[in-house]
Formats: C-alpha cells, sequence, structure tokens
C-alpha cells in the first residue's frame, strides 16, 4: 500500500480562498484605475476647452491690433458681435450658440448681412461673451479708445472668465 500521507498538495477550500482574494484584489485595482481615468479625461476635456478660449482671445487680440481707431470705419458694435474695415476687407467677431465665430469677407452695413464671408469656428462650449468697446472724442471725431472681450465657460459645475483688454491708440494689452 502507499502512502498518501506525506504528499505535499492544495485543498480545494484554499485554492477557492486564494483564487477569492486574487479576484477581490484585482477588482479593487481595476475599480481604482477606472476612477482616475474617469476623473484625468473630464479634467482633460476641460482644460482643452479653456485652452481654445485663451487661443480665440490672443486671435481676437491680434485682430484688434489691425483695427482703425476712428469708428466712422466701424461697421457694427455690438455685445455679441463687432465688424470693422480694413483697406479691402471686413473683420468681425460674433458670439452665438455658445461659439465664438471669426467672419472674414465684405459687410454691407444698410442691409445689416455678409455679402461675402469666410467664417471660423475660434471657440465652442461659451457660455456667455460681452464686447465692450469705450470711445474717446478727440477734435470732434469719435475714436475707439479699447475693446474688451470677457469670456465665461462653465465646466463641470465651475465657472471661469476670462477677461482681457486692448487700447487701440497705442496697441497695448492691459
Amino acid at each position: 500500500m502507499k502512502n498518501y500521507r506525506n504528499k505535499r498538495g492544495f485543498l480545494l477550500l484554499s485554492f477557492l480562498v486564494y483564487l477569492l482574494l486574487f479576484t477581490l484584489l484585482v477588482s479593487l485595482c481595476f475599480d481604482w484605475a477606472l476612477t482616475l481615468f474617469t476623473t484625468y479625461t473630464m479634467r482633460a476635456q476641460r482644460n482643452v476647452v479653456i485652452i481654445n478660449a485663451y487661443i480665440a482671445q490672443d486671435l481676437f487680440i491680434r485682430d484688434i491690433h489691425m483695427a482703425p481707431l476712428d469708428e466712422q470705419e466701424w461697421k457694427k458694435i455690438t455685445t455679441s458681435e463687432i465688424i470693422w474695415s480694413t483697406h479691402n476687407w471686413d473683420i468681425g467677431w460674433c458670439y452665438k450658440n455658445k461659439k465664438l465665430i471669426r467672419n472674414e469677407g465684405h459687410y454691407n452695413k444698410q442691409m445689416q448681412k455678409w455679402d461675402k464671408k469666410t467664417a471660423s469656428i475660434a471657440a465652442q462650449h461659451i457660455n456667455a461673451l460681452i464686447f465692450t468697446v469705450n470711445k474717446q472724442l478727440l477734435a470732434g471725431r469719435s475714436l475707439i479708445k479699447n475693446v474688451t472681450i470677457e469670456c465665461t465657460i462653465a465646466q463641470q459645475g465651475r465657472s471661469y472668465t476670462l477677461i482681457e483688454t486692448t487700447t487701440l491708440k497705442n496697441r497695448v494689452i492691459i
């Protein structure tokens, strides 16, 4: 007869306990990794929206630096849209449907519409945007003193407000 008592082996019960512990440990690690990934993805999306708003403001400031001082050369000034004329081209920025749009082409001031235009979406996911144009009278002429763009973005329950003011006389960002 063979002696089976001296052989070392595993019981089915101990194997099941080890399998249960291993499964529990892997599940906890997977849950932790999934939580980190979800948090990272939401923050990355928020940061992309904020960075796009900053880039749009930089493009706006670049265009404003080329804008004329004389108010007669500006075709439309409202809180949601501004349009001015350059030598042979019109440039406009407008806020519509939570988007900041840059228009370029020929604007008909009498009909209040673009005849020919190229539109580009500069930024999206903007909750509020206000253009403020300050004027100054100088020698009987109305001049544009400065232009402010105030942009509000709400992402994941937090609100971010970006404000840029550019003077047109000496082209300084305040």
